[in-house]
């Protein structure tokens, strides 16, 4: 059970290598992360450069949150590895919005459990299932997907443009 809450604060690094002087990747980064959302070009992330070879970008929204973020952040650093090659390193972070509805679900489940333990109540014992499922299976289910989804969008959207980059070359 401690794994897979484990899994939401130590997201797991994944690591790209490119054939590429470290230049040339960044400079495709950055033209890809400066690139604005339309509809017709389907971008669905923003994204900005911290730093000369840092890099940051998260995942458009258009559910309507009221200022909730519940999707990852996906950090990335470019490294030199050798002399025309190149690692890119993606880093995930969670957004506040998943450890506060793991905190509620977790807590939720202590009250509903100590609830069931005072009344012996069967409706207690089933809320507290529904708010240990939603804890334990549901929170890290949709940490895991924004994760998933930012490193699909790594891959269809900046690694096509190193790639193209590469080609042009």
């Amino acid at each position: 059970m401690i794994q897979r809450i484990r899994e939401i604060f130590n997201p797991v690094m994944i690591s790209f290598n490119y054939s590429l002087p470290t230049q040339d990747v960044i400079r495709s980064l950055r033209k890809t992360l400066d690139q604005k959302e339309t509809i017709m070009n389907g971008i669905d992330f923003t994204g900005v450069f911290t730093s000369d070879n840092e890099f940051k970008y998260d995942l458009i929204s258009h559910a309507v949150t009221y200022g909730a973020k519940y999707s990852a952040t996906m950090h990335g650093k470019v490294e030199s590895v050798g002399e025309n090659l190149t690692r890119v390193e993606l880093t995930p972070k969670n957004s506040f919005g998943i450890y506060f509805l793991l905190f509620l679900a977790l807590v939720a489940s202590l009250i509903t459990l100590v609830s069931f333990i005072n009344s012996l109540n069967i409706r207690e014992f089933l809320f507290f299932l529904v708010f240990l499922f939603l804890g334990y299976w549901i929170t890290p289910g949709i940490s895991k997907s924004s994760i998933l989804a930012l490193e699909l969008s790594y891959r269809k959207y900046l690694e096509k443009e190193i790639f193209s980059s590469r080609i042009a070359n």
